[in-house]
């Protein structure tokens, strides 16, 4: 009776452990994915931040065009991983759309003069900085340490201390 009870218990303890063991194991493969896409993506902002200030600086943006097909790609994953955060990105990526749509209806090489379009697109940029410091964050990098992007890299540092 005393062994049969010591296995019934042995059984229970031992899919317990083996629930336990898979969930943390499920936990830490989702948490690699979001931070590899993370990764993925993260060029993308640095890249439209750069296009963005382009904008701002010449304040023209015909010739600009955001982009978005990584972040199209690797949003789900994103999202699973970032919590809260991602309603941040989303929004940062819908105004890029936003941006895109509008600057298709401009004239050829119009130049920006309206205040509100430049307070739109400093906006875009403040929240854009906050994006790509949460972008790498869940990437597990510093801003600075974006591989294969020394430029921007630089300029980030250079710009954000």
């Amino acid at each position: 009776m005393l062994a049969t009870l010591a296995g019934v218990v042995g059984v229970i303890l031992g899919g317990l452990l083996h629930a336990f063991t898979s969930y943390l194991m499920t936990q830490r493969a989702e948490r690699r994915q979001a931070a590899t896409a993370a990764r993925l993506v993260l060029p993308e902002l640095f890249e439209n931040r750069h296009l963005l200030e382009s904008a701002l600086e010449i304040r023209r943006w015909r010739f600009i065009e955001f982009q978005c097909d990584r972040w199209r790609q690797h949003e789900l994953t994103i999202a699973s991983g970032l919590g809260e955060e991602w309603h941040q990105l989303t929004m940062v990526y819908t105004a890029l759309v936003l941006f895109n749509m509008e600057r298709h209806e401009m004239d050829e090489d119009e130049e920006i003069h309206f205040p509100e379009e430049l307070e739109h697109l400093e906006l875009a940029l403040t929240n854009l900085d906050e994006a790509i410091a949460t972008v790498a964050k869940s990437a597990g990098v510093s801003t600075v340490e974006v591989i294969a992007m020394p430029d921007y890299a630089e300029r980030w540092g250079n710009n954000r201390s």
